[in-house]
């Protein structure tokens, strides 16, 4: 199976849990399966090919929420 993830910060720049729980999904998922992440930021993951997108907008903890929404969208 073809597997593509999506998160706006990877590991070690965000470090919280949802990028954890990507970078654990992701190396979990990819000893069975062909898996892809699709960062913000780049990421050093351990067997999953990482490509940052130059476009995506990378949103930091605390800010403005109407930023977050349309990031969102």
């Amino acid at each position: 199976m073809r597997i593509a993830l999506v998160s706006n910060l990877l590991p070690p720049e965000g470090r919280g849990g949802a990028e954890l729980y990507v970078q654990e999904i992701a190396e979990e998922l990819a000893a069975r399966h062909e898996v892809i992440v699709l960062s913000g930021t780049p990421g050093a993951l351990n067997g999953v090919e990482t490509f940052v997108l130059p476009a995506l907008p990378q949103l930091r903890p605390g800010g403005p929420a109407q930023a977050k929404a349309l990031w969102h969208l």
